[in-house]
C-alpha cells in the first residue's frame, strides 16, 4: 500500500543534488578503456546478473557508447553492481565504462526497467545511481512528481552533468508513487524516471520520449 507524503519524505526529496561526473569522461577519453567497454561485463556470468557472453544484462544488449543523449547511471565496486541487479529489460541498451581499482560505471539509454535488490543498496551506501544530462541536448531540467502531485521546484542539470538519487536519498519516496520529469533544453525531449520499492526490490523505469 503505498505511503503517503510526509514531512520526512520532501525532505528526502530536497536531497537530491546535482553533481559533477565529469571525472568519467575522461576515462573515455582513454583508449584502453574504449576497447575495453564491449567485454566489460562478459567476465560476469554466473553473477545474480544474467550476463551473458554476449555481454547482455537481463535482455538488455551492450553497446559500444551512447548517443549522447539523457540517460541513467549506476556505479560502483563491479562485483556489487552485479549482486545488486537482479533484472533488467526493456528495448534500449547500455553502455559499461571500466573505472579504476575495481570500479565500473553502466548507462542506460532509451527505455529499460532495472530491478535491484533494495538490501545489497541498502548494505552498500557507495553504490551509486542518477541520471545524466547528456552532451547533445544542453542540459535538461528535472521535476519531482510524488503522488502524482508535481513539486515546482525545477532543477537544472548542464550538459555534461548528472544528479544523484541515490538510493538512500529516495528510498522513502520510492515507496510512494515518484518520478522525476525530465526534459531537454535543444532538442525537447522528454524523459520520465519511475522509482519503486516492493517486497525489497527497488525497481527504475526509464521512459525516453520518441523524437
Amino acid at each position: 500500500m503505498k505511503k503517503t507524503m510526509s514531512t520526512q519524505s520532501l525532505s528526502a526529496e530536497a536531497r537530491l543534488e546535482v553533481g559533477s561526473r565529469t571525472l568519467r569522461r575522461a576515462f573515455l577519453c582513454q583508449a584502453a578503456v574504449v576497447l575495453a567497454m564491449c567485454a566489460a561485463f562478459v567476465s560476469l556470468t554466473g553473477t545474480t546478473v544474467r550476463a551473458a557472453g554476449d555481454g547482455t544484462i537481463g535482455s538488455l544488449p551492450s553497446a559500444d557508447g551512447g548517443d549522447g543523449s539523457q540517460s541513467f547511471y549506476f556505479t560502483g565496486d563491479r562485483s556489487l553492481v552485479t549482486q545488486s541487479i537482479v533484472d533488467a529489460y526493456g528495448t534500449g541498451y547500455y553502455v559499461p565504462i571500466n573505472l579504476p581499482n575495481g570500479q565500473i560505471w553502466l548507462e542506460f539509454y532509451g527505455d529499460v526497467t532495472l530491478v535491484f535488490d533494495g538490501q545489497v543498496l541498502h548494505d552498500n551506501p557507495a553504490l551509486g545511481m542518477g541520471l545524466n544530462a547528456g552532451f547533445n541536448g544542453g542540459g535538461m531540467t528535472v521535476l519531482a512528481q510524488i503522488n502524482g502531485q508535481v513539486q515546482r521546484r525545477p532543477r537544472w542539470v548542464g550538459m555534461g552533468f548528472s544528479m544523484s538519487t541515490n538510493f538512500h536519498e529516495v528510498v522513502e519516496l520510492a515507496q510512494q508513487e515518484f518520478a522525476l520529469l525530465t526534459m531537454q533544453r535543444q532538442t525537447m525531449r522528454r524523459g520520465r524516471i519511475d522509482y519503486d520499492l516492493t517486497n525489497d526490490l527497488f525497481t527504475v523505469t526509464q521512459d525516453i520520449q520518441d523524437r
